[in-house]
Protein backbone atom coordinates (compact mmCIF):
# COMPACT_ATOMS: atom_id res chain seq x y z
CA UNK A 1 0.00 0.00 0.00
CA UNK A 2 1.48 3.24 -1.00
CA UNK A 3 1.76 5.93 1.85
CA UNK A 4 1.90 9.35 2.99
CA UNK A 5 3.87 11.37 5.78
CA UNK A 6 2.47 14.35 7.16
CA UNK A 7 4.19 15.98 9.86
CA UNK A 8 1.91 17.70 12.40
CA UNK A 9 2.16 20.19 15.51
CA UNK A 10 -1.32 20.56 15.83
CA UNK A 11 -0.17 24.66 14.60
CA UNK A 12 -3.07 26.38 11.77
CA UNK A 13 -0.08 25.39 8.93
CA UNK A 14 0.20 21.59 10.09
CA UNK A 15 -3.30 21.12 10.42
CA UNK A 16 -3.97 22.68 6.50
CA UNK A 17 -1.41 20.21 5.26
CA UNK A 18 -2.88 17.32 6.63
CA UNK A 19 -6.38 18.23 5.45
CA UNK A 20 -4.21 18.44 1.55
CA UNK A 21 -2.63 15.12 2.58
CA UNK A 22 -6.13 13.86 3.62
CA UNK A 23 -7.33 14.48 0.34
CA UNK A 24 -4.14 13.65 -1.70
CA UNK A 25 -3.95 10.23 0.18
CA UNK A 26 -8.24 9.95 -1.06
CA UNK A 27 -6.83 10.48 -4.32
CA UNK A 28 -4.14 8.49 -4.79
CA UNK A 29 -6.08 5.71 -2.48
CA UNK A 30 -2.73 5.75 -0.52
CA UNK A 31 -2.84 5.43 3.32
CA UNK A 32 -1.91 8.25 5.75
CA UNK A 33 0.27 8.68 8.74
CA UNK A 34 -0.25 11.30 11.08
CA UNK A 35 3.39 11.96 12.81
CA UNK A 36 4.24 14.37 15.56
CA UNK A 37 7.72 14.34 17.95
CA UNK A 38 7.80 16.08 21.09
CA UNK A 39 10.76 17.28 22.92
CA UNK A 40 11.59 17.75 26.62
CA UNK A 41 10.89 21.17 27.67
CA UNK A 42 13.74 22.69 30.51
CA UNK A 43 13.32 25.99 32.51
CA UNK A 44 16.44 27.22 31.85
CA UNK A 45 18.25 28.20 35.59
CA UNK A 46 21.82 27.89 36.44
CA UNK A 47 20.55 23.95 36.17
CA UNK A 48 18.42 23.30 33.08
CA UNK A 49 15.56 21.93 34.80
CA UNK A 50 12.81 19.81 33.17
CA UNK A 51 9.51 20.98 33.70
CA UNK A 52 7.09 18.18 32.09
CA UNK A 53 7.64 14.14 32.40
CA UNK A 54 8.34 12.14 29.29
CA UNK A 55 5.66 10.14 29.85
CA UNK A 56 3.40 13.03 29.93
CA UNK A 57 4.29 14.53 27.03
CA UNK A 58 4.21 11.16 25.78
CA UNK A 59 0.54 10.67 26.26
CA UNK A 60 -0.61 13.90 25.43
CA UNK A 61 0.79 13.72 21.64
CA UNK A 62 -0.72 10.37 20.99
CA UNK A 63 -3.81 11.49 22.81
CA UNK A 64 -4.14 14.65 20.37
CA UNK A 65 -3.19 12.39 17.14
CA UNK A 66 -5.81 9.83 18.59
CA UNK A 67 -8.26 13.17 18.48
CA UNK A 68 -7.01 14.41 14.82
CA UNK A 69 -7.41 10.51 13.39
CA UNK A 70 -10.89 10.29 14.08
CA UNK A 71 -11.92 13.43 13.06
CA UNK A 72 -9.96 12.52 9.78
CA UNK A 73 -11.89 9.34 9.60
CA UNK A 74 -15.38 11.01 9.93
CA UNK A 75 -14.06 13.38 7.08
CA UNK A 76 -12.66 10.68 4.59
CA UNK A 77 -16.10 8.46 5.75
CA UNK A 78 -13.09 5.92 6.06
CA UNK A 79 -12.11 5.65 2.69
CA UNK A 80 -8.32 5.10 3.20
CA UNK A 81 -6.40 3.23 6.26
CA UNK A 82 -4.79 6.62 9.24
CA UNK A 83 -2.11 5.89 11.11
CA UNK A 84 -0.08 8.11 13.86
CA UNK A 85 3.38 7.92 15.11
CA UNK A 86 4.83 9.90 18.50
CA UNK A 87 8.38 9.93 18.57
CA UNK A 88 10.70 11.88 21.19
CA UNK A 89 13.17 14.20 19.26
CA UNK A 90 13.82 16.35 16.96
CA UNK A 91 11.07 16.86 14.40
CA UNK A 92 13.52 16.15 10.87
CA UNK A 93 15.92 13.59 12.12
CA UNK A 94 13.05 11.94 13.65
CA UNK A 95 11.04 12.13 10.18
CA UNK A 96 14.10 11.29 8.25
CA UNK A 97 14.68 7.75 9.76
CA UNK A 98 11.21 6.95 9.44
CA UNK A 99 10.62 7.56 6.10
CA UNK A 100 13.31 5.02 5.84
CA UNK A 101 11.18 2.48 7.79
CA UNK A 102 8.21 3.21 5.74
CA UNK A 103 9.64 4.59 2.45
CA UNK A 104 6.51 6.56 1.76
CA UNK A 105 5.14 7.46 -1.75
CA UNK A 106 5.72 11.31 -0.49
CA UNK A 107 5.66 13.72 3.15
CA UNK A 108 3.40 16.50 2.63
CA UNK A 109 4.89 19.56 5.00
CA UNK A 110 3.26 23.21 5.39
CA UNK A 111 5.15 26.39 5.41
CA UNK A 112 3.91 30.24 5.75
CA UNK A 113 7.37 31.98 4.86
CA UNK A 114 5.35 34.93 6.64
CA UNK A 115 7.76 36.44 9.73
CA UNK A 116 10.73 35.61 11.79
CA UNK A 117 9.21 33.33 14.41
CA UNK A 118 7.05 31.33 11.52
CA UNK A 119 10.27 31.04 9.13
CA UNK A 120 12.37 29.74 12.57
CA UNK A 121 10.20 27.21 13.50
CA UNK A 122 7.38 26.59 10.59
CA UNK A 123 9.75 27.42 7.84
CA UNK A 124 12.92 26.20 9.39
CA UNK A 125 12.06 22.85 9.62
CA UNK A 126 10.65 22.47 6.19
CA UNK A 127 13.76 23.71 4.94
CA UNK A 128 15.94 21.22 6.63
CA UNK A 129 13.71 18.83 5.55
CA UNK A 130 14.09 19.92 1.92
CA UNK A 131 17.85 19.13 2.55
CA UNK A 132 17.40 16.30 4.28
CA UNK A 133 14.98 13.70 2.93
CA UNK A 134 15.70 11.41 0.51
CA UNK A 135 12.12 10.76 -0.12
CA UNK A 136 9.76 13.48 -2.21
CA UNK A 137 8.79 15.83 0.31
CA UNK A 138 5.24 17.94 -0.68
CA UNK A 139 5.34 21.62 0.50
CA UNK A 140 2.15 23.36 0.67
CA UNK A 141 1.27 27.39 1.28
CA UNK A 142 -1.01 28.15 3.86
CA UNK A 143 -4.43 27.97 2.71
CA UNK A 144 -3.96 25.36 -0.08
CA UNK A 145 -5.73 22.91 -1.26
CA UNK A 146 -5.34 19.80 -3.28
CA UNK A 147 -6.66 19.51 -6.34
CA UNK A 148 -5.91 16.95 -9.05
CA UNK A 149 -2.35 17.57 -10.55
CA UNK A 150 -3.70 18.07 -13.89
CA UNK A 151 -0.48 20.27 -15.01
CA UNK A 152 2.73 19.86 -13.81
CA UNK A 153 5.97 21.64 -13.90
CA UNK A 154 9.33 20.39 -13.55
CA UNK A 155 12.50 22.94 -12.93
CA UNK A 156 15.59 21.32 -13.85
CA UNK A 157 18.88 22.44 -15.16
CA UNK A 158 19.51 19.07 -17.58
CA UNK A 159 22.66 18.50 -16.34
CA UNK A 160 24.02 14.48 -16.12
CA UNK A 161 20.01 13.86 -16.36
CA UNK A 162 20.82 9.60 -16.64
CA UNK A 163 22.47 10.05 -12.79
CA UNK A 164 20.40 12.73 -11.71
CA UNK A 165 16.82 12.63 -12.79
CA UNK A 166 14.12 11.03 -9.92
CA UNK A 167 12.25 9.59 -12.97
CA UNK A 168 11.21 6.60 -10.30
CA UNK A 169 9.72 9.58 -7.74
CA UNK A 170 8.21 11.20 -10.22
CA UNK A 171 5.85 8.80 -11.89
CA UNK A 172 5.29 7.42 -8.55
CA UNK A 173 3.51 10.88 -7.18
CA UNK A 174 1.69 11.25 -11.51
CA UNK A 175 0.69 7.84 -11.68
CA UNK A 176 -2.78 7.18 -12.32
CA UNK A 177 -3.55 11.28 -12.54
CA UNK A 178 -2.78 11.34 -16.65
CA UNK A 179 -0.78 14.80 -15.22
CA UNK A 180 0.57 17.25 -18.19
CA UNK A 181 4.41 17.64 -17.42
CA UNK A 182 5.57 20.60 -18.14
CA UNK A 183 10.16 20.45 -18.62
CA UNK A 184 11.48 23.77 -17.81
CA UNK A 185 15.62 23.86 -17.99
CA UNK A 186 16.81 26.39 -16.28
CA UNK A 187 20.62 26.52 -17.39
CA UNK A 188 23.13 28.80 -17.39
CA UNK A 189 24.52 30.40 -20.57
CA UNK A 190 22.63 29.36 -24.09
CA UNK A 191 23.79 25.08 -23.48
CA UNK A 192 23.63 24.67 -26.59
CA UNK A 193 27.24 25.39 -28.02
CA UNK A 194 29.10 21.61 -27.31
CA UNK A 195 25.65 19.45 -28.34
CA UNK A 196 25.10 18.98 -24.43
CA UNK A 197 21.90 20.27 -24.24
CA UNK A 198 20.58 17.96 -27.20
CA UNK A 199 21.93 14.97 -25.60
CA UNK A 200 20.35 15.50 -22.19
CA UNK A 201 17.33 16.35 -23.32
CA UNK A 202 17.21 12.96 -25.17
CA UNK A 203 18.24 11.43 -21.97
CA UNK A 204 15.45 13.11 -20.33
CA UNK A 205 12.63 12.27 -22.86
CA UNK A 206 13.74 8.73 -22.72
CA UNK A 207 13.16 8.64 -19.08
CA UNK A 208 10.07 10.61 -19.14
CA UNK A 209 8.75 9.04 -22.19
CA UNK A 210 5.41 7.65 -21.12
CA UNK A 211 4.40 11.01 -19.75
CA UNK A 212 4.73 13.43 -23.01
CA UNK A 213 6.61 16.40 -21.49
CA UNK A 214 6.41 19.48 -23.09
CA UNK A 215 10.11 21.08 -23.05
CA UNK A 216 10.69 24.81 -22.35
CA UNK A 217 14.16 26.46 -22.08
CA UNK A 218 14.95 30.01 -20.37
CA UNK A 219 18.11 31.15 -20.22
CA UNK A 220 20.41 33.13 -17.09
CA UNK A 221 17.81 34.97 -15.99
CA UNK A 222 15.93 34.97 -12.37
CA UNK A 223 14.83 31.35 -12.16
CA UNK A 224 12.69 31.57 -9.24
CA UNK A 225 10.35 34.66 -10.60
CA UNK A 226 10.67 32.82 -13.94
CA UNK A 227 9.71 29.45 -12.27
CA UNK A 228 6.68 31.23 -10.44
CA UNK A 229 5.58 33.01 -13.44
CA UNK A 230 5.77 29.96 -15.93
CA UNK A 231 3.37 27.75 -13.11
CA UNK A 232 1.34 30.64 -13.04
CA UNK A 233 0.57 31.23 -16.38
CA UNK A 234 -0.19 27.45 -17.09
CA UNK A 235 -2.20 26.82 -14.20
CA UNK A 236 -0.03 24.00 -12.78
CA UNK A 237 -0.77 22.10 -9.53
CA UNK A 238 2.53 21.38 -8.39
CA UNK A 239 6.32 23.02 -9.14
CA UNK A 240 8.99 19.81 -9.23
CA UNK A 241 12.25 20.92 -8.26
CA UNK A 242 15.35 19.10 -8.09
CA UNK A 243 17.74 20.86 -5.57
CA UNK A 244 21.40 19.71 -6.26
CA UNK A 245 25.02 20.96 -4.46
CA UNK A 246 28.06 21.46 -6.42
CA UNK A 247 26.21 21.61 -10.38
CA UNK A 248 26.16 24.40 -12.04
CA UNK A 249 22.45 24.84 -11.24
CA UNK A 250 23.03 25.81 -7.99
CA UNK A 251 26.01 28.72 -8.69
CA UNK A 252 23.36 30.00 -10.86
CA UNK A 253 20.97 30.35 -8.40
CA UNK A 254 23.28 31.77 -5.87
CA UNK A 255 20.44 31.63 -3.02
CA UNK A 256 18.55 28.20 -2.98
CA UNK A 257 15.49 28.83 -5.51
CA UNK A 258 13.76 25.99 -3.44
CA UNK A 259 13.42 28.03 -0.38
CA UNK A 260 12.68 30.84 -2.17
CA UNK A 261 10.04 28.93 -4.11
CA UNK A 262 8.77 27.77 -0.92
CA UNK A 263 8.20 30.73 0.83
CA UNK A 264 7.12 32.75 -2.46
CA UNK A 265 4.40 30.39 -3.83
CA UNK A 266 0.93 29.64 -3.31
CA UNK A 267 1.43 26.85 -5.77
CA UNK A 268 2.50 23.33 -3.70
CA UNK A 269 6.39 22.33 -4.35
CA UNK A 270 7.84 18.87 -5.00
CA UNK A 271 11.57 18.60 -3.35
CA UNK A 272 13.00 15.20 -5.42
CA UNK A 273 16.26 13.99 -4.68
CA UNK A 274 18.35 12.27 -7.41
Amino acid sequence: MRTIIVPVDFSPVSLNSVHYALNMAIAMDASLILFNTYQIPLTFTEVPVVTVGVEELSELSRTRLKDLKSSLEHLSSDRIKIYQESRLGDVVSELEAFCEEVDPIAVVMGTTGHGVIHDLFVGGNTVRAMKSLRHPLLIVPSGAVFKKPTDVLLACDMVEVAETMPSKFIHGLLSGFGSKLYVLNVRKGDGGGDGSLEFESLMADTLLSDLDPEYHFIGEVDPADVIQEFAERHNVAWIIVVPRRHTGFESLLRKSVSKELAYQSNIPLVCLHA
